[in-house]
Order: structure tokens, then sequence, then C-alpha cells
């Protein structure tokens, strides 16, 4: 996902329930929702309330901005007008239209007078939820017990890993367009990786795994894998990479995509202001790794956003409480 335009409409919102002061304290869990898997894939939902009523959003770290589907704004009869930014799916399609809600629930926490985008991936899930939007809290994402924790930010720094844990991986984190963006190793070659609960699946960019790895659709071991969704020019292909390596934890043979980038096919193509050669769609691109599911599901997570870090652990770790 990519956005353009972003407005002040995501920063925090005034959500009740954040903390400032300045001394240490220890972790503070706000709220804790469960999550739901979608269908029979390792992606997963979670509650969140529009104006009294209850849909399921998909937990998308990689979504930027929380959206909802256009058949959930119609049945709910939210007042739509033209938003003031633009988001892009994966295959090119373009949104840039917002519905307004009177309240924007998630568990305890709650924004009034919330503008929500419309989302461009369509009506297949009801809407998303992207973290990376309320920085002043941490999230913490606990797949193998299926559950979310909210938690302020204010805390000692450092002490965020209450589970028993046999690896940590303590990795930076930087916000690039509201994108969750790290530090990786895919075969020993370092990338910025978007950590993307939304993906099914990982994913390198084609020209990314040319430059890196000399890899083309001709090569050998690199094998057709279709099309990312009803987009054909969104070719993917598989190729056998043996580890993809956070700071402390090492994934061993994962299913990593090489896939074409048409995110920008149907962004503004014309030329930027004083710019005879830039275009605005040149800033329209899939970054050069996503970390998706079929990865993260194995994983732990704390997103201490004030810290930014990001803390990985194995799964399979006590419930989260």
């Amino acid at each position: 996902m990519h956005i353009r335009g972003l407005a002040a409409i995501v920063v925090a919102c005034g959500w009740a329930g954040v903390a400032q002061a300045a001394e240490c304290k220890p972790l503070n869990i706000l709220s804790s929702l469960d999550m739901a898997p979608v269908g029979q894939s390792e992606l997963m939902t979670i509650p969140i309330g529009l104006n009294g009523v209850e849909r399921q959003f998909l937990l998308d770290t990689g979504g930027v901005v929380p959206q909802v589907s256009a058949a959930v704004a119609n049945a709910l009869k939210l007042p739509q007008h033209k938003g003031n930014i633009e988001l892009y799916a994966a295959d090119g399609t373009l949104s840039n239209n917002a519905a307004m809600v009177h309240e924007f629930a998630i568990g305890k926490l709650r924004a009034s007078n919330f503008d929500v985008p419309i989302s461009p991936n369509g009506d297949a899930l009801e809407g998303i939820f992207s973290p990376a939007s309320f920085t002043s809290y941490d999230f913490e994402m606990n797949f193998a017990a299926r559950k979310m924790n909210i938690l302020s930010g204010d805390h000692c720094a450092g002490k965020v890993i209450y589970w028993p844990a046999q690896a940590l991986a303590v990795v930076p984190i930087k916000i690039r367009n509201l994108h969750v963006t790290v530090p990786v190793k895919l075969d020993g070659k370092d990338f910025d990786a978007i950590i993307d609960t939304g993906a099914t699946t990982s994913i390198i960019r084609q020209d990314m795994a040319r430059l890196a790895f000399g890899l083309t659709p001709d090569s050998p071991d690199v094998k057709p894998e279709g099309h990312l969704g009803d987009e054909e020019r969104a070719k993917m292909y598989s190729y056998p990479f043996k580890t993809l390596t956070f700071e402390g934890v090492t994934i061993s043979n994962p299913k990593v995509r090489i896939m074409a980038d048409v995110m920008g096919a149907n962004a503004d193509h014309s030329n930027k202001m004083n710019s005879l050669i830039q275009r605005n769609s040149d800033d329209v691109s899939l970054p050069e790794v996503i970390v998706g599911m079929n990865v993260l599901a194995k994983l732990h997570l704390y997103f201490a956003f004030q810290e930014h870090k990001l803390y990985i652990t194995e799964a399979g770790a006590a419930p989260a409480k």
C-alpha cells in the first residue's frame, strides 16, 4: 500500500488513554483484542467499532492508514466525500474517497469524528486497521495466541518482553510514508523491508532481485507463480532463498516471492512541478522487500514506536495477557 497527500487525520487522533508522563513506568495494557483468521489464511482481523457497529478489520501493518470498504461505508450510511489522500493497492488500484465516522472504536479506545479513507482493495474485507498511524501507542501481536494488545508508550525503555523467549531481535524502526520499515538480510544481502501483516506472502521487488542476486525470470530455479489478484502485469516468481534474518532471529528457507512492480500503473504520470525528468508517479512503488504473514505468523511482535524499535521473538510463547 502506498499513500500520497497525507493529512493530519491519523496522528494519534486525540484518542483517550494516551499517557504522557515523563517518569519511567511499567507496561500498561490499554486494550486487548482477539484476532480472527481470514478464511484458511494466516491473515488476521480484529474487531473495530464504527458508530457502535462492530466490524472485522484486517490487521495490516502495511496498510498505511485505517480504511473502510465501500460496501461497509454504504451499509452504515456513512457520509462520504472526496478525501485529501490517495491510496494505491499493490496492483495499482487507486482510491481517493473517504467516509466520516462519528465514533471509531478499537477496544476501549475511542476517536470522535474520524475521517476514514475508502479502501482501494475492494469489498473482500470490511476494513483495514493500520497501527503505524497511532505511534503514541505500543502494539503487541501474538499470532500463536491470536491476541493483539495496545499498550501505553509511556514505559521503561527496553522493558517490554514479558513472555519467555529463547531468541530476541531488537530491530530499529523507521516510519516511511506510514510504513513500518526495518533492516533485514535476505541471503546475506541488506534490504529495507516493510513489516506487513496484511500480506499473505513475502515479496522482493523484481528489480531488487536482479540488482542484488542477478535473478531474472529466465534464471535457473526461478519459476513463474502467476500474478497478484486480477492484475496480470503483477507477475510473481518463486526462488529458493535460504535465510531471512532480523538481528538475532533467522528464518530458514523463507518463501519470498519475486514480484513485478506495477503499483504506480494508475498513478499521476505527469511531471513534478519544476522538473522535466521526475514524475509524480515516481514516488508510488513497491518497497524493496515485504515481510508478510507466511513469515510473521511464526513470530511474536512488539512495536515500541516511541523507542523506534521492533522486538521480535519466536511464536508459541505464553499467551498475551
